[in-house]
């Protein structure tokens, strides 16, 4: 299919479209007759290279790639969450269309989607109410209903979601999976800055300078939990884990804030169970997600990270485990984090 990129902004037209590319000459790459595989891409808006790391996945993977922009008002708790949402339209197709975009729909209005007698709801529990559910109650049945609409318009053939958002991932693959969408959930890889690994979100907007520099604290503390228990294999339980990130957070995030009398605020630091999000205590199993939400200023920053654990029945004194720990964290800082370290207290 020739990549002339349209944009459409009503239901109608978004339809008439995808029929006519979806069935253009009736024959697949395959070469057999029958409709052009579909990726679809679902944004908020103010797209990064996160987003269009999607979009190039489903490029190589669709005949079709469709991207939307909507800023979904059934997902934000607060009406001022949703006002302070940064949009740029005209940039966002933009870069749709320069990644290989086929087709944008972008409805020109919130009733578009949601008439005024709207009255369904999708829900997905418990699995929308743990973590970040326990503080946006409500944000996921935005997210589901949003997206259950998109999946019905579009019928893709894969969905393209981002790893940062790791509870958005499990419920709406849940969500596939219950409704028996005819759809796979394909899940990418967090794009970070190549220098300090903060995790790009179109959030990243509402930090001023100088709480850009602290943000990568965020990322610091799954990463060297990560490092620490990969070193110490004996230190590999949720109650270490946190620990670590706690410590990381308070000395420099925390500090750093209340030296430049910024919000830091950590609303959570969580190990739970990767498909149910079932919070884990004790040993650590073969794989944890460990996942934290913080509120630096006006932006909140979610970032997660998989441990994997090599943990075995380990008879160590408490004690002599705990006594390790600052250590080992002062280790993995030095080896691996000076220049980050560097950044977030502003010594550069």
């Amino acid at each position: 299919v020739p990549i002339i990129m349209e944009v459409v902004d009503t239901i109608e037209k978004l339809r008439e479209r995808l029929n006519a590319l979806r069935w253009a000459e009736a024959l697949g790459a395959s070469g057999q007759y029958g409709p052009r595989s579909v990726g679809l891409v679902p944004t908020m808006g103010h797209l990064h290279e996160g987003h269009l790391d999607l979009v190039r996945c489903s490029t190589r993977e669709n005949e079709i790639t469709v991207g939307t922009i909507f800023v979904n008002p059934t997902q934000f708790n607060r009406s001022e969450d949703f006002e302070l949402y940064p949009r740029n339209e005209a940039r966002d197709v933009k870069m749709f269309r320069d990644a290989g975009t086929h087709l944008v729909f972008v409805p020109k209005s919130k009733e578009i989607m949601y008439p005024n007698d709207h009255s369904t709801q999708v829900t997905c529990e418990p699995l929308a109410s743990r973590l970040e559910g326990s503080f946006r109650p409500g944000h996921f049945n935005g997210v589901t209903l949003i997206v259950t609409k998109l999946l019905n318009l579009v019928q893709p053939s894969i969905l393209y979601l981002g790893a940062k958002d790791a509870q958005q991932c499990v419920v709406l693959s849940r969500l596939v999976k219950d409704l028996n969408y005819n759809t796979q959930v394909r899940i990418v890889p967090t794009h970070r800055d190549p220098n300090d690994g903060l995790a790009l979100s179109s959030r990243n907007a509402l930090l001023s300078e100088t709480e850009r520099k602290i943000a990568p604290t965020v990322y610091l503390g799954l990463r060297v939990a990560q490092l620490v228990i990969e070193s110490e294999p004996k230190l590999s339980t949720s109650e270490y884990v946190k620990e670590i990130v706690s410590f990381i957070y308070k000395t420099y995030g925390e500090r750093a804030a209340d030296d430049l009398n910024l919000t830091w605020n950590v609303e959570y630091v969580s190990t739970a169970n990767r498909e149910t999000l079932q919070e884990i205590n004790g040993a650590l199993p073969s794989e944890t997600l460990l996942s934290v939400a913080v509120m630096l200023g006006r932006a909140r920053l979610i970032d997660n990270i998989v441990l994997h654990s090599k943990a075995t029945l380990i008879s160590t004194d408490s004690s002599q485990l705990h006594a390790m720990l600052k250590p080992t964290i002062e280790r993995v800082l030095e080896q691996h984090f000076q220049t980050v370290i560097n950044q977030i207290t502003l010594k550069n």
